[in-house]
């Protein structure tokens, strides 16, 4: 039971971070604290909405549920001007991650709320976050356990702009990770220097590295730090540093990553060289990369080509990766993801089917095509359903896939398909939370208030209609802002 509850609560806190730039058009999760006078007219309707959600929040059951909810209450709150009423939002927020009894499920959550104080401007919130976070880690007794939640706070210490903190907890990581006479060294140390690099201390990350002295898990460190300099755009140092690395897997890996970020900057023939003498098992991503290019190039034939050897799912994301260089010309685009839905129909693993449908619509999506996006979002959702949730092999899979699904359909302007997938969700409700929070964004956006309200009342899920009242408010806000026309009456004085 355990287990079962630790997997649900890490994928509870990063959930908001997987479904923000899916619909980032309904969210507040980067808007400043507003006084503009849309925003003041707006208020009184608005606030009546948010009160609403600080209600419901109260009726969770889940202690980080009950967290969860309260901080995006004090988003919203912070995002109209009340910073009062935020701080004392995520004053409740971070009094249910007090008394969650296991501290190792505690640091992610505390961070969640740093990350919403911090956007605020509420530095005093900040502060305080992050002093609990690094108090609850400090009290996790398994060193491996320890070492991860010591990098998730270097992580969001990073976001806020705080280089000196995460570099501490990030070494702090790194020690922790020694416990046990380092028995867990070789597997931890890679995924926390991956991550650090990730935040920017690229640095810091290949001195790090250099220190592991297990060479079975060494390359995976190099093999981080290459993909985020490619990335980057440091195609000389990336293949500086993977030319650092031993093992061949990993080494070829590193190229191919390079040859990626080549293709992806318009690079066709430099990422064609650098992947010449690799092996097979290196290249799909690269050669997805390679083939989107060429079809934004309009070199269709040769995209094709490129792509023609590869394993149906690889060759269904080729495909989508051309619809999406393709949306420019929708006709194209449209040929294109019809080829990838053939190649996602022929993937026998649900989770990588529903992923691949996904991917699909959100390219078909990108490219105008809403009715196609809705057709493989329903396929991609068919394929998630047959995923068993009392299967701990399947149920992480499914918990991924259906949020996304559902918040998808809302930007393929499905609603009605969204509310039923997210009706299909009472086995992960903090997933359905974030969904009821999309469609009910949308609803106002979509000037449908009244009817989001009463679709809200009608969830039984405390954190779902908790979310659902935040998502209102946020898409009216949203819509107020960029429409100062539609604001609503302003509060008597």
């Amino acid at each position: 039971m355990r287990k079962r509850r630790k997997i649900l609560e890490d994928l509870f806190i990063a959930l908001i971070a997987v479904t923000a730039p899916l619909h980032g058009q309904d969210r507040l999760d980067a808007a400043p604290p507003s006084t503009s006078p849309a925003t003041q007219r707006a208020r009184p309707e608005i606030a009546a909405l948010i009160a609403k959600g600080r209600s419901a929040a109260g009726l969770v059951h889940f202690e980080l549920d009950r967290s969860a909810a309260y901080a995006a209450v004090a988003r919203v709150q912070f995002a109209t001007g009340d910073a009062d009423g935020a701080r004392g939002s995520v004053a409740e927020a971070r009094y249910w991650v007090d008394v969650e009894r296991l501290p190792e499920l505690q640091p992610r959550a505390y961070c969640e709320i740093a990350a919403i104080s911090a956007q605020g401007g509420d530095a005093a919130g900040v502060k305080l976050a992050f002093s609990a976070a690094l108090k609850a880690a400090a009290r996790v007794k398994d060193n491996r356990e320890r070492a991860f939640n010591f990098a998730d706070i270097a992580v969001a210490q990073s976001r806020t702009g705080d280089a000196a903190g995460a570099s501490a907890n990030f070494a702090a990581a790194l020690k922790a990770s020694t416990g046990d006479g380092g028995a867990w060294r070789g597997w931890t140390d890679p995924d926390i220097i991956s991550r650090m690099a990730e935040s920017g201390d690229v640095a810091g990350a290949k001195m790090a590295a250099a220190k592991i002295d297990q060479d079975t898990q060494r390359p995976r460190a190099w093999l981080s730090i290459v993909k985020v300099e490619a990335k980057a755009g440091d195609i000389a140092g990336a293949r500086k540093t993977a030319e650092n690395i031993s093992a061949s897997f990993s080494k070829e890996s590193a190229f191919a990553a390079i040859a990626t970020a080549l293709a992806k900057a318009g690079d066709v023939k430099g990422a064609q060289a650098t992947i010449r003498d690799l092996r097979p098992y290196a290249l799909s991503g690269a050669v997805v990369a390679i083939a989107a290019a060429q079809a934004k190039a309009g070199d269709r034939a040769a995209a094709e080509s490129t792509i023609a050897n590869l394993a149906p799912d690889w060759q269904a994301e080729g495909f989508a990766a051309m619809a999406e260089a393709e949306s420019p010309d929708p006709a194209r685009a449209k040929s294109s993801a019809a080829k990838a839905r053939d190649a996602a129909a022929q993937i026998v693993n649900l989770a990588a089917r529903a992923s691949t449908y996904q991917k699909i619509a959100l390219a078909q999506i990108h490219a105008g095509d809403r009715a196609g996006a809705r057709a493989s979002l329903a396929d991609a959702r068919s394929a998630a359903a047959r995923l068993d949730a009392q299967n701990n092999n399947e149920v992480v899979p499914k918990m991924n896939a259906m949020p996304r699904i559902g918040v998808a359909q809302v930007d393929a302007g499905d609603l009605d398909g969204a509310k039923a997938t997210a009706a299909m969700m009472d086995f992960y409700e903090r997933g359905q939370a974030e969904v009821c929070r999309a469609i009910a964004a949308a609803e106002a956006r979509n000037g449908n208030v009244e009817a989001g309200e009463r679709w809200a009342q009608t969830l039984t899920a405390p954190v779902s209609r908790s979310f659902a009242y935040v998502g209102l408010a946020e898409g009216l806000l949203m819509r107020d802002m960029s429409d100062p026309a539609n604001a609503r009456t302003p509060a008597k004085k």
